[in-house]
């Protein structure tokens, strides 16, 4: 691991090799004995040598010492099926041994060869030196091929960034104590970390094993060339672009920044360049969560004043009638310093001032519902019938064929158009199941499951023809429950309202909740008399259970989950939810 200018630790790197090369040339011109013994020496593990001008090493058979050896030349191991260990005395004798009954001096080589326990502590510091040297060439070549390759990181919040290696030669870590993320100089690429930032680590394979120590276990499926950790600390140089083809996968939470290259070459880390639309999709994302953040707060404040202003109610009425005040009304301290009378409007209920602030009601009855049908990825045949259709059963919307687009796009596309709702279907094996829809910019996003599904040509007795887009009239019954009217909310607001002038019409869609499983229909009807008419259904014709409202859009994952159908929801006694 090399920290620090690559230019400047390329030519240490390089005068450090040659040193060690013309140590070891010469090690082997003036000791060729020595250097033969060292180049074929193996220490024993967990070895430590110490000074002893008399003993040079002690062979162990077990815990006890069996055998001293003297301090120089060769001498003849007794019992060696037994020895378990020699251990080390004196780094500077000259010591090697032999099992061997004959003379040592003769035949050392066929010694060597067969036993391969020769012990020369100078001598093996220097073959050692000779192996590190050799350790760190091989390891900058092997880098230096590695290091052209494109890599790939993710933050904290799921954005994966793109990184590019060019051949520029003034890459530099600088670690820093600054709090405001990492920050990159447009002229000298430089690379700047900041601590507690909490970002994760994307880690390399390949070359990472041969340059150093790692921070953490971090997994990799796609090759890259080096370690790095970012994180967008609200750094607008930072800009996110499409993932791999391989999923990203998250790795540990470290510490600072930390980042490992070789000095084979003098590479630069930079960003990858991203196009202005990308610049543009970060800007919009910003002002999204902006604009979430202040549409939550605004609903926090309005439930803090309605709770208030039932508490200031309460309180009224105790002076009016005499009666003790309750005691969470008698011990709250907020209302006794901000006790004020708002004589200029009545007190609201929490619902009530939760429906000022709903979130249909700035462009319900103002502007039509633009709706954007679109399937799961790879739909079925019988799929995208169904899609058609059920865009015929909403007369604004419009139906995509979403491709490979994956939902953040999805969605981002959608807000950008000046959508207001996503109907996404779903299927398995040819059949819907499932049904989502997602009001935008702030959600809600509610998912029901789809059964007995019947597509207009499957119905018998059905109106065939050119299907009628006129605004339909809208039939919802069964829904008594606060979560009914949610749901009631939810699926009035696709339809567009009809003008009290207009003419009658003749399309009907009706919602009917029989035990919490909503039966979909659509009619059309002919009057056939001064109060009479004939009904011919048109389809499709299914049946909708709801099991979860989320609030947020379709892309949120983490957003507060309104309701949702748990595991023991229907086990109890028996209750309607809707």
């Amino acid at each position: 691991a090399v920290p620090g200018d690559l230019n400047n630790m390329h030519l240490l790197g390089s005068y450090s090799i040659a040193f060690l090369s013309f140590v070891s040339i010469a090690f082997a011109a003036i000791h060729p004995r020595d250097f033969s013994l060292a180049m074929r020496s193996v220490l024993t593990k967990n070895e430590k040598c110490y000074m002893n001008p008399n003993i040079c090493a002690e062979v162990m058979i077990g815990d006890e010492v069996n055998q001293q050896l003297g301090y120089d030349g060769c001498q003849r191991i007794l019992n060696p099926d037994k020895v378990t260990g020699i251990k080390m005395l004196n780094c500077e004798c000259n010591l090697y041994y032999s099992v061997d009954s004959g003379s040592c001096n003769s035949g050392v080589d066929d010694t060597i060869d067969r036993l391969g326990r020769w012990i020369h502590c100078i001598s093996t510091m220097h073959f050692s030196a000779i192996l590190l040297g050799a350790f760190a060439f091989a390891s900058a070549i092997v880098a230096s091929e590695l290091l052209n390759e494109v890599g790939y990181v993710t933050d904290s919040e799921g954005k994966v960034y793109q990184l590019d290696i060019t051949g520029h030669n003034n890459v530099r870590v600088i670690t820093s104590e600054r709090n405001d993320g990492y920050y990159i100089q447009p002229t000298s690429y430089h690379v700047e970390s900041a601590h507690a930032c909490n970002f994760y680590s994307e880690a390399t394979r390949g070359v990472g094993y041969l340059i150093g120590e790692f921070p953490g276990p971090v997994e990799a499926d796609f090759s890259s060339n080096i370690w790095a950790a970012f994180y967008e600390c609200w750094n607008e140089d930072l800009e996110p672009t499409s993932p791999p083809g391989v999923p990203v996968r998250r790795a540990h939470s470290i510490g600072p920044l930390l980042l490992f290259v070789a000095a084979s070459r003098t590479p630069t880390l930079r960003l990858k360049q991203i196009s202005n639309h990308t610049s543009h999709t970060s800007t919009m994302i910003r002002k999204q969560a902006r604009e979430r953040r202040d549409y939550l707060y605004r609903r926090a404040l309005t439930l803090r004043d309605a709770e208030l202003a039932s508490k200031r109610a309460a309180l009224k009425a105790s002076l009016a009638s005499g009666k003790p005040l309750s005691k969470d009304v008698a011990e709250d301290q907020t209302l006794r310093q901000d006790y004020k009378y708002d004589e200029s409007r009545a007190d609201r209920t929490a619902e009530e001032e939760l429906g000022l602030d709903d979130e249909y009601a700035q462009l319900s009855g103002v502007v039509d519902p633009r709706i954007l049908v679109t399937t799961s990825r790879d739909p079925s045949s019988r799929l995208g019938t169904f899609a058609k259709e059920i865009r015929l059963l909403l007369p604004t919307a419009i139906r995509l064929n979403r491709g490979n687009m994956v939902l953040p796009n999805l969605v981002e596309s959608a807000k950008s158009g000046g959508l207001s709702d996503i109907v996404l279907l779903h299927e398995h094996r040819g059949t819907p199941t499932a049904l989502t829809v997602s009001h935008f910019p702030h959600g809600p996003t509610a998912s029901f499951s789809l059964h007995n599904v019947v597509l207009r040509a499957d119905i018998p007795n059905a109106s065939r023809g050119t299907v009628s887009e006129s605004y339909p009239h809208l039939i919802f019954e069964g829904f008594s429950t606060k979560l009914g009217q949610r749901c009631v909310q939810i699926l009035k607001h696709l339809f567009p309202p009809r003008e009290a002038t207009a003419k009658v019409g003749n399309r009907v869609v009706t919602f009917k909740n029989i035990e919490d499983t909503i039966e979909v229909r659509h009619h059309v009807f002919v009057k056939t008399g001064f109060q009479s008419v004939e009904l011919a259904e048109v389809g499709p014709r299914m049946s909708m259970r709801l099991f979860e409202i989320r609030a947020g859009t379709l892309d949120n994952k983490e957003g507060d989950v309104e309701w949702h159908l748990n595991q023991y929801t229907r086990t109890g006694r028996k209750k309607e939810y809707l």
